[in-house]
């Protein structure tokens, strides 16, 4: 069972992101949900996920930076980047932090 943290500012788009991976229960668990990359690193400590889905861009603390943070403190946690921005900058500063997808 892997354990996914779900992280979006906008609250409509992540229940949706946590509904379209909860219809896979199989392998897979929301263990929970944040609002930006600051209650991300919180949560991250508190719940241990195995696999983080963040937005790239949000306000406190952005998806990147999120990413950077738990590449440094958390290696082995997965990272997946979700974006609506076609600027590969986001991408290859993505990919430097570990992301896979």
């Amino acid at each position: 069972m892997y354990r996914i943290l779900v992280v979006e500012d906008n609250p409509v788009i992540c229940r949706g992101i946590a509904a379209s991976i909860d219809e896979n229960r199989g392998q897979l668990e929301i263990c929970g949900m944040a609002i930006d990359g600051c209650d991300a690193q919180e949560k991250v400590e508190r719940l241990t996920p195995d696999i983080v889905v963040t937005d790239i861009r949000m306000p406190r603390r952005s998806g990147l930076e999120l990413a950077e943070w738990l590449h440094e403190t958390h290696p082995k946690i997965q990272i997946i980047m979700i974006s609506s921005y076609d600027d590969f900058s986001y991408a290859r500063r993505a990919l430097q932090f570990g992301c896979i997808d």
